[in-house]
Order: C-alpha cells, then sequence, then structure tokens
C-alpha cells in the first residue's frame, strides 16, 4: 500500500475513479530511474524526487504521482550503511554539552566521541535513517511493471477506506474464497451468480490496521485469476462521512505478485486438526470438505466431522463483529446441514453472548468441541438400519457392518435377535451350531489349540457354556469348567 495521503482519485458525484498510471507514466519511472544507483545515499536520491516533485507539481495529483512511484521503487533498493553503535547513543554523546559554537569544538567533540565510542561518530550519527544510509544493491523491475506495482499500492491505500467490497471473477474463485478464509476476513460468498462480499476495514467500530492490511494482500489474488471486478462502497470525510461507490476490472495496467507467506496464520487449524485426532477416537475429522450452499449462499468449512451418519461442519471464524456473527449463525440455522462456527475472542469486535458458537483464545480445545458433538449427537434420532443374515452358522458383525457399508457401531445399535441364532458379543452363531459344541467336553484343552481348530467366535462360546479361561502364563491358557 502507499501512505493515505499519497492517494489519487477523482470524485464525480457519489463515484470515485482512482487516478491510474499508464503508458504515459511509464516514460516518467524512465526519467526517475537512473537517480537510483549503487554508491550514494538515500538521501540524495531523495533530493533528486523533490526535484521531480517540483516539475510535475503544478497539481497536488503530479507530486503524489511522483512520490508515489518513488515509494514503490524504493522496495527494490537494499540500503547499507547501518551503524555499528546506536545512532541514538552517539548523538547523545555529541549533544550531551550543549551545541559546538566553534568548528574548533566541534571537531574537538567529534574526535572524542569517535574514540570513545570506537566509531565514526560524523558518519554513523544518524545512521539510523535512511537519507544517511547507502545504496548497495538495485534490482528495479521494468518500467511498465512499477506502474502496475503502483497502481495495484493505490488500489488497495483505497481498500483501506472501504466499507463493503464485491469480488467477482471468471476464475477459480473457490480457491480464492479459501484464500478469503485464510486472511480471517469477513465474507459473505453467493452462489448464483458466484460473488464474494468482503467487509471492509470501516465495517468495526474501529478501523483496524491488520485487518486492513488483510484485505490489501487480497487484490494481488483477485487481480490475477482472470475476468475480474472490484466494487466497493468506500467511506470518505473525517466530520461528515460520505459513502461514494467504486468499480475496478480487468485493467491490464494493475499488477503485482501476491506477497508471500503472509496469509493469517493457520497453525490454530493445525493444531486443532492433530490435537482433536489424537484425542478423539470415535469421531473422524477431515479438512477442507469444500465449498457448502445453504439458502443459497456459500460457506467454506475448514473440517468435517464425522461419525455413523452424522456429519458436522466446522468453521474457523478469523476477524469478526457481533452484527457479522449473528448474521452468519441466523443463515445457518434451520437447514439440514449441520455447520459450528469456532470464534476467536481475540480478533472480534463486540459480544458473542448467547449465540451457538464456541470460543477459544490462542488455541481451539478439541475437548470442547467433542461436547458439542456429543450433544448434537444425542439430540438425533438413531437411523434405524435394516440387515439379514446369510444363513451361515458363525457371522461376525464387523464383516456384517462392511457387507451393508456402514459403520461397525451404527449396526450394534440396530442388533436384533433372528430366529435359529444366537447373538453374541461380536458374533451370530446358529444354535445347530451351538448345540453340537454343548455336547463337546473343552474342559483341560489348551485354549489356543481350540481357537486354531474353531475360530475366534469360539471363546465367545465358551463363556456362553459357561466355560472359564485359566492363564498359566501370558502365551498360554487352559479352558476349565
Amino acid at each position: 500500500m502507499l501512505p493515505s495521503e499519497l492517494a489519487r482519485f477523482r470524485i464525480y458525484g457519489d463515484v470515485i475513479y482512482p487516478s491510474f498510471a499508464g503508458e504515459r507514466e511509464v516514460e516518467l519511472v524512465k526519467e526517475m530511474i537512473p537517480f537510483y544507483k549503487v554508491g550514494i545515499t538515500y538521501g540524495e536520491v531523495e533530493e533528486n524526487v523533490k526535484l521531480m516533485e517540483r516539475m510535475y507539481g503544478k497539481t497536488t495529483q503530479g507530486a503524489k504521482l511522483v512520490r508515489g512511484l518513488h515509494r514503490v521503487i524504493s522496495r527494490y533498493l537494499t540500503l547499507s550503511g547501518e551503524s555499528p553503535v546506536d545512532p541514538r547513543k552517539i548523538r547523545e554523546e555529541l549533544f550531551a554539552k550543549g551545541p559546538a559554537l566553534t568548528p574548533e569544538e566541534r571537531e574537538r567533540r567529534l574526535r572524542e566521541v569517535s574514540e570513545r565510542l570506537g566509531v565514526d561518530a560524523e558518519r554513523f550519527m544518524f545512521g539510523d535513517m535512511d537519507e544517511s544510509k547507502v545504496i548497495s544493491r538495485v534490482e528495479i523491475p521494468p518500467p511498465e511493471d512499477i506502474v502496475k506495482e503502483y497502481n495495484l499500492s493505490l488500489l488497495q491505500t483505497i481498500l483501506f477506506r472501504s466499507y463493503k467490497v464485491t469480488l467477482t471473477t471468471e476464475g477459480n474463485w473457490k480457491e480464492l474464497l479459501r484464500t478469503v478464509k485464510r486472511l480471517g476476513l469477513m465474507y459473505t460468498a453467493y452462489s448464483n451468480p458466484v460473488r464474494i462480499e468482503v467487509m471492509g476495514p470501516y465495517t468495526l467500530l474501529k478501523p483496524s490496521e491488520k485487518y486492513g492490511r488483510n484485505l490489501a494482500i487480497l487484490v494481488p489474488y483477485v487481480i490475477g485469476t482472470g475476468g475480474w471486478s472490484i466494487e466497493a462502497e468506500i467511506i470518505l470525510g473525517k466530520r461528515k462521512r460520505r459513502v461514494y461507490q467504486m468499480k475496478v476490472s480487468n485493467n491490464e495496467w494493475i499488477g503485482g505478485r501476491p506477497e508471500q507467506g503472509k496469509l493469517f496464520d493457520s497453525s490454530v487449524e493445525e493444531d486443532f486438526y492433530w490435537n482433536f485426532r489424537g484425542t478423539i477416537k470415535d469421531w473422524k475429522l477431515e479438512r477442507e470438505p469444500g465449498p457448502l450452499v445453504v439458502n443459497g449462499r456459500i460457506f467454506l468449512p475448514d473440517f468435517l466431522a464425522i461419525k455413523d451418519e452424522i456429519r458436522v461442519y466446522l468453521e474457523v471464524v478469523g476477524f469478526w463483529t457481533e452484527e457479522y456473527l449473528r448474521e452468519k449463525v441466523k443463515k445457518l440455522q434451520g437447514t439440514q446441514a449441520l455447520v459450528i462456527p469456532i470464534v476467536s475472542e481475540e480478533l472480534g469486535s463486540g459480544k458473542i453472548g448467547d449465540l451457538p458458537v464456541i470460543t477459544f483464545k490462542r488455541k481451539i480445545d478439541p475437548t470442547k468441541v467433542y461436547r458439542v458433538l456429543r450433544e448434537i449427537e444425542q439430540s438425533l434420532p438413531t437411523k434405524k438400519v435394516e440387515y439379514e443374515l446369510d444363513g451361515s452358522d458363525v457371522i461376525s458383525i464387523k464383516e456384517l457392518a462392511m457387507k451393508y457399508g456402514i459403520s461397525e457401531n451404527l449396526l450394534r445399535k440396530n442388533l436384533r435377535e433372528f430366529p435359529g441364532y444366537v447373538l453374541l458379543k461380536n458374533y451370530y452363531v446358529s444354535q445347530k451350531l451351538m448345540e453340537q459344541l454343548s455336547r463337546e467336553n473343552f474342559s483341560g484343552r489348551k485354549l489356543q489349540e481350540v481357537v486354531k481348530e474353531r475360530g475366534d467366535f469360539i471363546t465367545e462360546v465358551l463363556d456362553k457354556l459357561g466355560y472359564k479361561i485359566k492363564w498359566i502364563n501370558i502365551a498360554d491358557a487352559v479352558i476349565t469348567k
């Protein structure tokens, strides 16, 4: 972004038009690039830029343009000349006895302080200021790219004063929506036609610099999608604020790569995912299950919790206001999809009150989420499962669940008796086989031999027939009556 005082735009009625640079400004950049040379101080560059500002400064807009381009070009400079001693300490030593009234006094103080601190006091006394630093590397891209990046910065600066921003794209809207979420921005997405409304910094009671910076980071992702459009409500004025409309779309003179490594910190979601999987065993947790359309609005949950036929979506909310949360909860209620917002107490503005959300501060507590999932599970009626036995003498409940494509836990909730079968803990065994086994005498035999001969189910049959298992050691056991 640029400093707010460098924002260039024109207003006609209720519409604001950013003063983007173009082909003509490419020539201006070409004139400025020779200012930036290795070996000169940044202060010398500033002097040249001030001269250029006066040349183009017949209007305030012209001076702002030069200064804005200078800010963009400066991003591609490497400055060196850091003082080995804190420059504030050097200045404190030099001026401790008041002003030096003669050249001789000045030279004496510089020499004494230099010797005492072991540093060139005159060279480094203002070493903490960019003007005193020396340009050690220049890697300026082509002038056309500088102009495009300037326009991107100008658009970001104006959007910092937005109340609402509406995004449309002909490109990958799902990835764009994921980026909105990763930045923690407040949003509402619509399915027909697909568009994303992002709340601007001026939605908050007090505009947040961090929120505005995250919105600025989003902009290059938007213009990189193809067939894009940005519409915004812009708030201008200090004492008397007024809302203006702005629309920018498919401008080939806006460019710039997204900032790498600046997305919203996802370690909260990452930690929760692994902590949940490590502590909760009866629910399965999936990441990024895909978009969910509820009442014409698109939600992008972060997780899907699954148990049997129950599916509960979990969405981690970044920044929020009380109004935004209430609206989100209202839209989710009364639908078949179960979506639970997980809300950071530290990124909000307003009160959560009695809203049905899960809150957290630094980390999401998996046991807190689990309690809510259990409450949902207990409130839902158990699904009825119809199944039949295939006539085999021994039928495993686990294999029966696999045959019908359901979880073993759900099948166990629906277990029932069948004529001609005895229901044990993990098996159905035919009465015919049970009668045959009841006539045999297993007393005194080794358990391992009987299991090898009959199968694993025999241990439950023996228990049903009244036999006991006597363990001789950790590996050997004997059947007793």
